[in-house]
């Protein structure tokens, strides 16, 4: 979980559906002591399923203490009504709910179970659709006065089941999603196994670290606007910790990515951006002998 995104004023808001990404970040939470509340939106779409889902939901947060708001809709009905498509009734109910829980409460976002398999997806869905370019998830995005955050995007499917199961924790699986009735579906469930296949290496870690590789010229101007980089190629730190989270990976990504430091990966990365927040670590090992530094208030490469 990347916690570069959260803060302990206030609480946040957790959208939790009690499948494994929504359930490992509701642990996940309790764990790291972060204060949230949860909601809960029944869609009424797979009949008792639903029905056991938020059965399933209540109970959790009753256990752990959690407050809950549940909201309930037979979306198809609902879809008639705004003559839109069941994806797009779906997301709009979803906020609906989402603003109604902001206005009868002060949260600091809502936090969302988004993970690295849902980025991969995204981005194979948004480049077939020739629209969006190489385009996955943010991890905070906007929506008028709601703030979403998505902190686990870093973090593969595979290892938030691995967590789960290693503690005996339980969760709902949702069987409408090994269908292959929906793209996205068929994306998930066929599409990135093949891909994986055809190239010998795994396709959803290239397709969802695409996003950040596809926006280094324009981080390269954004570097140079804002002045970020001295001119002895140092990084200023408090310019960098005046950036969004996203942003510090963007500039700390082209800075290595131009100083040719070889297999940057996500967690290469998280490990960078701790030198910006975590005043105990002066000095972060990188591939080819090549070491990220902290001292006097600037970052820069050095040999290890």
């Amino acid at each position: 979980m990347n916690e570069f995104l959260l803060q302990r004023e206030r609480p946040y808001l957790l959208g939790l559906s009690g499948g494994a990404d929504s359930v490992a970040l509701f642990y996940l939470l309790l764990e790291k002591k972060y204060p949230f509340s949860a909601c809960h939106i029944n869609h009424g779409l797979r009949g008792e399923a639903s029905e056991a889902d938020e059965e399933f939901v209540t109970k959790l947060c009753s256990l752990h203490q959690i407050p809950l708001q549940i909201f309930k809709t037979f979306l198809p009905d609902l879809q008639k009504e705004t003559l839109t498509s069941l994806e797009v009734c779906a997301r709009d109910y979803r906020h609906q709910c989402f603003r109604e829980c902001l206005h009868n409460a002060s949260f600091e976002g809502i936090l969302l179970g988004h993970h690295a398999d849902d980025v991969a997806e995204t981005v194979l869905m948004n480049l077939l659709r020739g629209s969006s370019g190489i385009k996955g998830i943010p991890e905070e995005s906007q929506f008028g006065e709601m703030k979403i955050i998505r902190p686990l995007l870093t973090q593969r499917k595979s290892e938030l089941l691995s967590y789960l199961k290693a503690k005996g924790l339980k969760w709902r699986e949702d069987l409408s999603n090994i269908e292959g009735f929906t793209p996205r579906n068929r994306i998930r469930n066929e599409a990135l196994p093949l891909l994986t296949e055809i190239m010998g290496r795994d396709a959803i870690t290239s397709l969802s670290q695409a996003p950040l590789k596809d926006s280094q010229p324009g981080i390269d101007g954004f570097i140079s606007a804002l002045e970020i980089e001295d001119p002895q190629g140092r990084l200023f730190l408090p310019k960098l910790k005046s950036l969004p989270p996203a942003s510090q990976r963007q500039v700390l990504f082209s800075y290595l990515q131009k100083a040719q430091i070889p297999n940057l990966d996500q967690a290469t990365l998280e490990r960078c951006c701790a030198l910006i927040h975590q005043l105990d670590i002066a000095k972060i090992n990188l591939p080819s002998g090549k070491a990220l530094r902290r001292k006097e208030g600037r970052l820069f490469l050095d040999e290890q």
